[in-house]
């Protein structure tokens, strides 16, 4: 293929070990901080160093060799955060099964063709359907990886995961952590508790979601002192600016909020980190190494130039093989870039933002309307915690209805707020004031079962 001067290319360097093995990896990187801590349970105070997380992964995998499990083999862990999750996770690597991590510090990892084998079975977040099964072989997990192993401002600080283990993002961040050589601190899922751990533990680093964001920037500091976070890191879904602006104001030590982009299928494809000119506000920053990049119209599917917004499709040698059990491969275009079913556009300094999904898009009047855009609008009005804009069916075609999440706030005051906000817009589908949002790998707001609401 040809270079295309509209198709975004990020650098073509990258170490990838000639093992091809991620468990290998992983235990080499372990013994290069083997005093430091690994895990640290902010709970019950428990802490593990990366020797002894090397240690009980060698245990673990001895242990199931001896009862039979080989390569070609599938373990699932259901299981919440604890401290001997990830040391599984390396065990079951070890010994060439399909899940995740390894070792080699006294036990030799069984080989792997790195390239073929399968080491995770992940599951895409279901927000356009059912969860599909993502199968990720060595190779491609150690590309997941790539980028992070080349940062290592993070090592031996303190980050603290607030996403589970068996969520792609909550996973894949905590893996790129310890490989660095950081300290992952973990907390039960309350705002409160995270909140005493950056006091307790001095957090430098948390990773969380616009959600968790939202919440912090809505609780009682008055009682902890959070001025040791420097580094918010979130992803799965878009920040707004007005978000971003509360969050600096609420942790005045803060000094970045890190969008990042990626997906289970492929890993982290952009992110902020060490982009040319700093991040930039609602940017999820620029490519990967080694991740090209396209936007393309939704119609006619020819790329498109700086500030054009159409979907973004990407190819990477970290892509899945294909999904589990289906072989039609429609999720690629006729070039193989992967069609990400995102809305988006990357400016003149190729940097990218992502607005909307295909699906969510509300044709209104004539016009594409962004259920994003008007969310934003209705968690800018007091009292609203959270918000999911939808498009319902009218006599006149599509238009935008909501549910909303609000303290002391009447369908009249937020009707009224988007009409003078936007002034194109009504919510005609009404609004609904709901205990709780339904939300798809506990972050994506489900919009299908929202939908549903209005459905009479």
């Amino acid at each position: 293929m040809l270079r295309n001067n509209k198709y975004v290319y990020g650098s073509g360097s990258a170490m990838i070990p000639a093992h091809l093995h991620f468990g290998i990896l992983i235990l080499e990187k372990f013994k290069l901080f083997k005093e430091e801590i690994a895990l640290l349970d902010a709970h019950s105070g428990a802490k593990m160093s990366y020797g002894e997380m090397a240690q009980m992964s060698v245990d673990i995998a001895l242990s199931l060799s001896c009862i039979g499990v080989r390569k070609g083999d599938v373990i699932c862990i259901c299981s919440e955060k604890r401290m001997e999750f990830i040391p599984t996770l390396i065990g079951i690597l070890c010994v060439g099964a399909t899940f995740t991590t390894a070792d080699i510090s006294y036990f030799l990892a069984t080989p792997v063709n790195g390239w073929h084998d399968t080491a995770l079975i992940l599951y895409s977040s279901g927000t356009t359907g059912q969860p599909k099964a993502v199968p990720l072989t060595h190779l491609n997990y150690i590309l997941c990886h790539q980028h992070g192993l080349c940062n290592s401002q993070h090592t031996k600080t303190m980050m603290l995961s607030t996403r589970e283990w068996y969520y792609t993002y909550g996973l894949n961040h905590t893996i790129g952590t310890l490989l660095v050589g950081a300290t992952v601190v973990y907390a039960r899922d309350q705002i409160t508790d995270y909140l005493k751990a950056i006091q307790d533990y001095k957090i430098s680093v948390i990773q969380l979601v616009p959600t968790t964001i939202r919440e912090l920037v809505n609780s009682n500091l008055q009682n902890y002192d959070v001025s040791s976070l420097l580094c918010m890191m979130s992803t799965s879904t878009p920040i707004d600016a007005d978000l971003m602006k509360a969050a600096m104001k609420k942790f005045p030590k803060l000094k970045q909020i890190s969008q990042m982009y990626g997906m289970t299928e492929a890993g982290c494809l952009c992110d902020d980190l060490n982009t040319p000119k700093g991040p930039k506000q609602g940017s999820v920053g620029c490519v990967n190494p080694g991740v090209v990049f396209k936007v393309v119209d939704i119609n006619t599917r020819e790329p498109l130039g700086p500030n054009e917004t159409g979907e973004i499709c990407f190819k990477t040698p970290s892509l899945m093989p294909g999904y589990l059990g289906d072989l039609s491969q429609d999720y690629l275009d006729e070039e193989d870039f992967f069609k990400s079913g995102d809305i988006g556009y990357y400016d003149v300094d190729r940097y990218f933002y992502v607005t909307h999904r295909i699906k969510d898009v509300i044709k209104y009047k004539g016009a594409t309307v962004s259920p994003s855009e008007i969310e934003a609008v209705l968690l800018q009005y007091p009292g609203v915690r959270e918000a999911c804009v939808v498009a319902v069916d009218h006599r006149h075609g599509e238009v935008p209805a909501a549910a909303v999440v609000a303290d002391d706030v009447t369908t009249e005051e937020l009707m009224t707020f988007v009409a003078e906000q936007l002034t194109s817009i009504k919510m005609e589908g009404g609004i609904k004031f709901v205990d709780y949002l339904p939300k798809v790998a506990g972050v994506k707001l489900d919009r299908k079962a929202v939908r549903d609401l209005f459905d009479i």
